[in-house]
């Protein structure tokens, strides 16, 4: 097993830090079905009027690590309920919150996922913010590229410059 995957175990805290967008899910969803419900709304008309909200300073918060097979069922079910396809790579690891309203959002994508450090180091980065649906879903975790498995390439990339 590499470091990371000794380092992040499901229900772990790791924290997430990013400059996006602050999501209401709570008020998505009551605008949302105060609408007529999913079938007959525009969700970017919704996303844009009612959701969104850009924080005026760097945010951070704490999520937990979840199993690659909890995620990948519940992104799973959610493609089955919505006609889309979801897949959980490898590559990927996933992060939220079971009470929801915890989670990276829209613009925080290439921000840092740290994990507490045993040692003096403080933190070490696990994971890089990539994609998600409806931020702050108890039910749809974050997803992160997970570090570990581009730890070559990034040697690489560091070593020639």
């Amino acid at each position: 097993p590499s470091t990371e995957d000794q380092l992040v175990a499901p229900g772990d805290e790791l924290t997430v830090t990013g400059w996006g967008a602050l999501w209401d899910f709570e008020g998505f969803e009551e605008a949302l079905y105060s609408r007529g419900g999913r079938a007959e709304v525009d969700t970017h008309e919704l996303l844009n009027a009612n959701a969104l909200m850009s924080p005026e300073q760097l945010h951070q918060v704490t999520v937990q690590a979840i199993s690659s097979d909890e995620c990948k069922a519940a992104y799973e079910a959610y493609g089955a309920a919505t006609d889309t396809s979801f897949s959980i790579a490898p590559t990927e690891l996933c992060a939220g919150s079971p009470s929801g309203a915890k989670d990276s959002c829209y613009g925080d994508s290439g921000g840092p996922l740290v994990a507490k450090a045993d040692n003096e180091l403080g933190y070490i980065q696990v994971g890089v913010v990539s994609w998600g649906s409806q931020c702050g879903n108890p039910v749809l975790p974050g997803v992160y590229n997970r570090l570990s498995q581009f730890r070559g390439w990034v040697h690489e990339q560091m070593d020639a410059n």
